[in-house]
């Protein structure tokens, strides 16, 4: 197993906004493109079919008529190699999909496989799941993004499978976001001469290897604004190469605001959300189940899904403090936990934040407060709808002139969207919903 676990000597403020659900979601995608591949192999061998009786194709070769590039046999998880644009300077001892003609169209013997994952592809056109192979260089704990004043040094890091095949090699990168923007002309059918011009703004990155960072983690000293920018890491051994998701750095001297309670609340929230996105990722795996405990949130490797456990603790909570790594951490001694609900109702409790009160919601809403969800005025009617905070004492109260209020309406033990309407002939033309 590859680990780093050297520490963040820091010279300012450094504020880490830890996206595990979405460095899971980035690996995912991937997977799930490398099973559109199959199902368009699948799409390409039986329209090749039609036209010569039925028959099964006995190879990739002799229906690429049906195909509209080479690029449909490379799976997208692999980053490392050059696809070709025609099919004339494909090597087929390179593609990454292997095609096994042993079966007539309506059996579920497998006909194409993948060679990055286990994904197999069914002679009925049906594609089954899987994993990536063992050996494969996955990320089970991504890079974190980070906010730093300038003069800080802040560490990039990352975990990968602990069964890659070795040797593996490490190469850090640094990427520009910038947009490009193209105006087209659509013409109208319908209308000789007639038409449209078209502005389309696209998001690209320029990539720049940084010279000699080359192991698992990524230090940069003495950070200033000019190092603000977007980290990524490829990830190479003899089965391919993955690049991690973008982890961002912002440096700028503002950022020492971010050390005031709000920005710890916010960060909870951003917490919460992780959480949420995992605990559904987990529940994809587990017959859409919720999971009961954190203990229990593990990937194929049995290693926490969090990737640090940074994201458990809340920036709020004094009484605990983050672990650099998962060696003797007490998952029930966290700073959320998770509570036994009804899965069915989409507003019941998931997880909650032990220090704000924070939760998020088995349909992943995340709730700090009551708040206001629309406010519409229709027949001298004025209907507001609202969402109140579970477990407590929701006040909605109206004034005519923001000093004094009155209250309206009170909330106890509801969840989920509510409704409150009145006649717009009554002299209040301002609502609030709060906790007393």
């Amino acid at each position: 197993m590859l680990i780093l676990n050297a520490g963040i000597f820091v010279h300012g403020e450094i504020i880490f906004l830890p996206l595990p659900g979405l460095d899971q979601a980035h690996q995912k995608a991937g997977s799930l493109g490398c099973l559109n591949n199959l199902k368009q192999i699948s799409y390409a061998a039986k329209r090749w079919s039609l036209d010569h009786g039925g028959q099964f194709p006995a190879e990739f070769q002799v229906f690429t008529n049906e195909l509209a590039s080479p690029a449909v046999f490379f799976c997208p998880t692999d980053v490392g190699r050059l696809i070709p644009t025609n099919w004339s300077d494909l090597n087929w001892s390179r593609i990454d999909y292997t095609w096994i003609s042993n079966a007539p169209w309506a059996d579920t013997n497998i006909c194409g496989t993948c060679r990055i994952h286990t994904h197999a592809l069914q002679a009925d056109g049906f594609v089954r799941f899987g994993l990536e192979r063992s050996g494969w260089p996955s990320f089970v704990a991504g890079a974190v993004e980070q906010l730093a004043t300038p003069g800080s040094a802040v560490e990039f890091k990352v975990r990968i499978a602990p069964d890659a095949l070795v040797p593996v090699g490490f190469q850090w990168r640094r990427e520009h976001l910038y947009y490009r923007t193209n105006v087209t002309f659509v013409s109208d059918p319908s209308t000789p001469g007639g038409g449209y011009w078209s502005t389309n703004r696209s998001a690209n990155f320029t990539v720049t290897s940084l010279a000699g960072q080359t192991t698992p983690s990524l230090r940069l000293q003495n950070v200033q604004t000019n190092d603000s920018d977007y980290y990524t890491v490829a990830v190479s051994n003899v089965m391919g190469t993955t690049v991690s998701s973008h982890a961002r750095l912002g440096v700028d001297a503002g950022f020492t605001v971010l050390t005031n309670e709000h920005w710890s609340r916010v960060i909870c929230m951003n917490n919460l959300k992780q959480i949420s996105l995992l605990a559904n990722i987990w529940a994809d795996d587990h017959d859409n189940h919720k999971p009961q405990s954190f203990s229990e949130m593990t990937n194929r490797f049995g290693l926490p899904m969090f990737g640090w456990p940074i994201v458990l603790f809340c920036r709020s909570d004094m009484a605990r403090t983050a672990p650099a790594d998962w060696p003797g951490l007490d998952f029930a001694n966290t700073s959320y936990e998770i509570i036994s609900g009804d899965e069915q109702d989409a507003y019941a409790i998931f997880c909650q934040c032990k220090v704000h009160g924070f939760y998020v919601q088995m349909d992943g809403q995340t709730i700090s407060g009551p708040r206001f969800t629309a406010i519409t005025h229709t027949n001298n009617t004025v209907e507001l709808a609202l969402v109140v905070f579970a477990g407590r004492t929701n006040l909605l109260e109206a004034s005519v002139d923001l000093v004094n209020w009155t209250n309206v309406a009170t909330y106890s033990g509801a969840t989920g969207p509510l409704f409150y309407s009145e006649t717009a002939s009554l002299p209040r033309s301002f609502f609030r919903i709060r906790l007393p």
